[in-house]
């Protein structure tokens, strides 16, 4: 999906994409793995497009799951008209994964996870774009929120690390 655009696009072209594996596997659901902001794409298509029906599981790799602030910068910014009209007409996706957007209220109607679904998020205390708080789900018997440094005190992972931390890709693989 193209990360500058309105990320219900991305959703549906997600959506698509379901079908199709599923057309070519013959598989019943499947699982999503998304980084950073295409962690939280899949929530419009769970929570907004019918989804939870095609799909078992979602990992979420340092994705700012309740909205990002990116440490107050993006709140500042959402306050202004000025702010709010540069976002969208430069970085629609920043605007859209802002913390208490349009987007994220929509994706939040209901809770943001959804009975039937295994949901897991890998996170790291090194991440200075995605807050630790911003990067996990509210608890729930379906939910794992990982921390990578509990697994693993001396990894330092940061932001563009993360889908190529070794320590994350096994906690992706065991989710």
């Amino acid at each position: 999906f193209h990360q500058m655009g309105d990320l219900r696009d991305s959703a549906a072209e997600i959506g698509a994409f379901v079908t199709s594996v599923q057309r070519q596997t013959g598989a019943s659901r499947v699982d999503i793995v998304g980084y950073s902001e295409g962690g939280m794409v899949p929530f419009y298509y769970l929570n907004n497009l019918g989804g939870t029906a095609h799909v078992r599981a979602v990992v979420t790799i340092a994705s700012p799951m309740r909205g990002m602030g990116f440490y107050g910068i993006l709140e500042r910014m959402e306050a202004s008209p000025e702010g709010r009209a540069l976002m969208r007409a430069t970085v629609p996706a920043a605007d859209d994964g802002a913390k208490n957007s349009a987007y994220m209220r929509t994706i939040a109607q209901g809770g943001l996870t959804r009975p039937g679904v295994a949901y897991t998020t890998v996170s790291s205390r090194d991440d200075l774009v995605v807050a630790l708080n911003e990067s996990q789900l509210p608890p729930a018997p379906n939910v794992v929120n990982w921390v990578v440094q509990d697994f693993c005190p001396s990894a330092h992972v940061f932001h563009g690390d993360a889908p190529y931390n070794d320590v994350v890709l096994q906690l992706v693989m065991k989710a």
